[in-house]
């Protein structure tokens, strides 16, 4: 529960600066063997599991297991449409889904009112496991912004191929703030078991 968390005023990380209590919790069962069966907290991956990309301007750390298949995706995206413009945000440690969720209640919509519903709960979040991304361009716009671009309606079609989705809540009309620019690797439950 957001209020919870304290954040009256912009700047304000409340309970968040605080060890996770309502972190997520999850038992690794990915590729790396001697990682099986160890507890792990979103936010708090071992480094160990994190690697970089290889592809794009802007090169996301992700669970090294989904690396590969990231890069054949943006390989595709690039011969598709010419654009080695390719970046975006994956892996977000605890610390920085506060940040996140600060800056994000901190900004306020046309009508005066917090954003704050544009970031998972600290501790929720797909990017807290690794497995997430957040596309953008040179200037840190995010792409596709659009949900009438070409490029978004061939990620939506495509990336499903190279194992990531962008999720029904994060689609139009979806349950959750419309984000064009978010997509996450399908088979979770392939890697950490909840």
């Amino acid at each position: 529960d957001l209020e919870s968390y304290n954040f009256g005023s912009p700047g304000n990380l409340g309970d968040y600066t605080q060890p996770c209590p309502k972190c997520q919790r999850g038992v690794y069962i990915g590729f790396f063997e001697e990682f099986h069966g160890q507890e792990i907290l979103n936010g708090q991956v071992p480094k160990e599991l994190l690697g970089r990309a290889t592809v794009g301007y802007v090169k996301p750390i992700l669970l090294k297991e989904i690396i590969p298949y990231y890069d054949q995706l943006v390989r595709a995206f690039q011969q598709k449409f010419k654009d080695n413009d390719f970046g975006s945000s994956g892996n977000r440690s605890f610390a920085s889904q506060v940040e996140t969720k600060a800056r994000w209640v901190a900004t306020l919509d046309e009508k005066g009112r917090s954003m704050g519903y544009y970031a998972a709960d600290p501790g929720t979040s797909k990017h807290g496991w690794a497995v997430a991304f957040d596309w953008h361009d040179k200037k840190g716009n995010r792409k596709n912004k659009e949900f009438d671009s070409d490029e978004y309606k061939w990620m939506l079609e495509n990336a499903p191929n190279y194992g990531f989705h962008n999720p029904d809540w994060a689609q139009k009309g979806g349950k959750r703030p419309d984000e064009a620019w978010h997509f996450e690797w399908i088979n979770f439950s392939n890697i950490i078991k909840r």
